[in-house]
This record gives C-alpha cells, structure tokens and sequence, in this order.
C-alpha cells in the first residue's frame, strides 16, 4: 500500500512538474508567435504611413518649384514677394551657376538674411549637388531636398534649379509638421500607439498613450527625413501577460495542492502512528487486567477452601473477556494486513445466540444493576456463528462499559433485525460519523476513565459486511441504539 502511494505521488508531481514546463515553453512559442505576427502587421501598416509622408512631400516640393519658376529671380521685388507668401519658406538664397548671390543683396538685406548667408555658404556646393541616394531611387528631376544639423535639431533645405540659377530654400519646420502629421491620418484604437521619432531618438508627436505601451515595430521614413523614423506600440505583452498569469495561477494551485495532499498524507500517517501506539498500549492494559485477576482468584481457590464457585465464576468471565479481546486483535490485524477473515456460514437462530450472549454478559451486569429487557423472536439467518457472536458481545460490552449508569437495555429481535438500546449518556452527533472508525473512541467524563482500545465497533462492522449485513447507528433520545441486520 505503501509502495503504491509512493508511486502515486511521484507520478504526480513528476505530472505537475511536466504541466509547468510545457506549459511555461507552449507560452513562451506562442508569445513569441503572437509578437512576430503582430510585428509583421504592424510593420506593414508603418510602412504605408511613411510612404504617405513620402508621397506628400513630393507633392510639396513640386508645387514650391513650380512656384518658384514663375519668378523673376533677378527680380528683387517678386522674390521678396514669394518669400513672404510662401508658408513653407523660412529663408532663401539665390545663386547662379558660376556662385554668385542674386539673393539676398547684401547691401539691401536684414541682417537674420546675412546671418543666413554666412551659415551655409561652406555648404553651398553640398547642396546643388543632390544625395548619391535620391539619384539612385528617384526619377531625375530638378529639385531635391538637403538637410543640416544645427543647435535646435535638424534643418531641411528645398534646392531646385530654375533657367541659370540655383534656389536653396530653408523650410519653415513648424509648418512642415503640421502638414506632415495631417497627411500621414494616423488613426488608432484603443490600447495602442505610434510615435514620431527625430533624429535624437526624442517624441516629436505621440498617437496615442506611449508611456503605457511596449514598441512592437519601428519604420525609418524615405529622405528627406531619413533619419527619423516611425514606431507602433502595442499592449499585446500585457495580453501575454494576463495569459501566463493565469498559466502560473493553475501550476501553483496544482503544486500547493499536491504539497497539501502531501502533508495531510503525513500528519495521517502521524495520527495512525500515534493511535496505533495507544492501542497497542490499551491492549496491554487490556490484556494485563483480567490476566491479574485470573492469577488473582487462582491463588485464592488454592488457599481458600470456601467460595470457590465465586472464584471460578470470576475466573470464567475474565477468561471470556480475554478471549473476546484477542479475537477483536486478531480480527483487527487480519483487516490492516489485508488478511481474509474466514467465515463458515451454516443456519443459525439469531435469538438463541443472543440470549446465549445475554447469558455470558449476566454476572458482569448484576454487579453493575442493569436490567436487560430481552424480547427475542426466532429468527433463522445463514451466518458464521463465531463472528455473529463477536458482534453481539461487542455491543454488549460497549453497554457494561459506558452505559451502566442507564441501568437498562433493551435487546429486540424484528422480522430482519436485531436492536440493542441502552440509556448512557449516549454519542454526540459531531461523533457519530466516526464511531465505526478503527482505534476511535468517544471523548466524554464517562468514556474517559474506561479502558477500551476503540476497535470493538469497527471490528463489528466489518464483521457484519462479510456476513451480507450490516451495523447501523439509528436516532435515539437517549443513549445510543444499534442495529445489526443479516
């Protein structure tokens, strides 16, 4: 039995254990599925956002050179003009092909336009000359765009080349936003984000809650803000999350409940050690009790020559009670080592047994003046004779012992039943479940002081079963009432 829950438990926790890895690995695979699917999606949608912006500045710049070819670039007055009305111009400088300023003169000009002038004169020839990558991924055209780094971040620069001359616009930056963030219509649900980037890796504009969202995906946008990019964030993790939570939640309640079983096993194991030990201390008792007295009255019959019919009569009833006692022990060791208990079964009359039994319990009741009640009708059941009275002799026993201040018994023989009702103090009722458990005994005043080794009930029981019976505590007002059926 031993070996079996051994096995048993190991199997379990070798299956709690196996429950948590492959659970805590499918989580993992599919966490990491959910996110590179969602990263794919949401790439994708990235892209196309960039790819909006691409498309709006090409149309842009086309509408500024076309704007600006309509004028004169020698014209003062008409460049002036364009300057001050085109939204997107925050400054501009007008060359010819030989690298001489048309625009602004410097006699004429404020001094915001000469400070302008001086700041990118060194990159002048940077500028007319458009990036190795736009020649390589754009239709030839007659613009392109440059970009510098000053203290407050990054500058963009519009250069188109009108008849003889070249035109290098600084764009209004804050203007540009605005119209950028219009046409990229980012739209998002809830629990989601996307964010614009600068070169700095700074925020520049947030869709969205970015501080409550992991970034799922990142899109660098086309020149001439290559160096900025797009990212999408995502409480998918949290999702993840939620889900291993739950994966973690039913491993721990499965793993408590194994150590649970585990140490209600144990402290079972204690509490049938530790009334194993009192039985075999009570049997002691038990035993030593009417073995004293035998040898007691034996002593006495060999020096007294009078009253020795007393004598025997006591040494006969002890004897029973000793015998009584270690069939009970038998029994009960037969049942631990899963021994069978072998019947012989032939007709019996279940009233003469018992009255025999009444007989055996009388002297041992006289002494302790209580009346038995006996109303026995002939009853034939095919039992083995031996356990049957075993049985009866049990509960007769339970009555001497902790009911003789009831003073009276009822003992009844139905149509399919035998009844035996004393008037003790009777079994609680938070009790009576486990009366007919091995080695309890009843707690009380009564019961306290009384020797006993709490097997008498479960040995009936189990007596009653292999005769296709069975022992039943029925409700009583008072005391406590058996039934045996056969």
């Amino acid at each position: 039995m031993k070996k079996a829950k051994l096995i048993f438990i190991s199997l379990a926790l070798l299956l709690v254990l196996g429950m948590g890895y492959f659970g805590y690995n499918s989580y993992t695979k599919n966490s990491m599925a959910n996110k590179a699917k969602f990263a794919q999606v949401f790439t994708t949608k990235l892209k196309n956002r960039a790819e909006q912006i691409s498309n709006f500045l090409d149309t842009q710049a086309k509408q500024i050179e076309q704007a600006i070819n309509k004028i004169n670039s020698t014209n003062y007055q008409q460049v002036i003009s364009f300057k001050t009305n085109n939204p997107y111009v925050n400054n501009l400088l007008i060359i010819n092909s030989n690298g001489k300023i048309i625009y602004p003169n410097t006699n004429l000009s404020q001094s915001k336009d000469i400070d302008f002038v001086k700041r990118i004169t060194p990159h002048i020839q940077k500028f007319i000359t458009p990036p190795a990558s736009e020649k390589q991924t754009k239709p030839i055209t007659n613009y392109h765009w440059q970009q510098l780094f000053w203290n407050n971040g990054l500058e963009l620069f519009f250069i188109t080349k009108t008849k003889n001359n070249y035109a290098i616009i600084s764009v209004n930056r804050g203007y540009l936003m605005h119209r950028i963030l219009n046409a990229a219509n980012i739209k998002i649900t809830n629990n989601n984000a996307v964010v614009l980037y600068n070169a700095n890796n700074q925020p520049i504009q947030s869709w969205g809650n970015l501080d409550k969202y992991p970034q799922l995906a990142r899109v660098q946008l086309n020149e001439p803000l290559g160096s900025w990019y797009l990212s999408y964030h995502s409480n998918i993790a949290k999702t993840d999350t939620i889900s291993f939570t739950i994966l973690l939640g039913l491993f721990l309640l499965s793993f408590f409940g194994l150590i649970y079983y585990l140490y209600h096993e144990h402290t079972k194991a204690l509490r049938d050690a530790s009334q194993k030990t009192s039985f075999v201390n009570q049997v002691s008792h038990e035993l030593k009790t009417p073995l004293t007295n035998i040898r007691l009255y034996t002593e006495l019959l060999q020096n007294e020559s009078t009253s020795n019919n007393k004598y025997l009569d006591i040494i006969s009833d002890e004897s029973k009670r000793l015998a009584r006692l270690i069939e009970n022990v038998l029994v009960m060791a037969r049942k631990q080592n899963n021994k069978q208990i072998r019947l012989n079964k032939t007709k019996l009359d279940l009233a003469k047994i018992t009255a025999e039994c009444i007989d055996n319990f009388k002297p041992a009741f006289d002494a302790k003046n209580i009346t038995v009640n006996a109303n026995l009708q002939p009853y034939v059941i095919n039992a083995d004779k031996d356990s049957i009275s075993q049985i009866i002799y049990n509960l007769l026993s339970n009555v001497e012992k902790y009911a003789s201040n009831g003073k009276q018994v009822d003992i009844t023989i139905t149509d399919n039943s035998l009844i035996i009702q004393d008037y003790g103090p009777g079994i609680k009722k938070d009790e009576q479940d486990k009366i007919f458990d091995a080695y309890y005994r009843v707690s009380n005043k009564l019961t306290d002081g009384v020797s006993g080794t709490g097997i008498g009930l479960t040995i009936s029981s189990e007596l009653a079963k292999l005769n296709g019976g069975k022992l039943s505590l029925l409700p009583s007002k008072q005391g406590t009432k058996f039934e045996l059926q056969i």
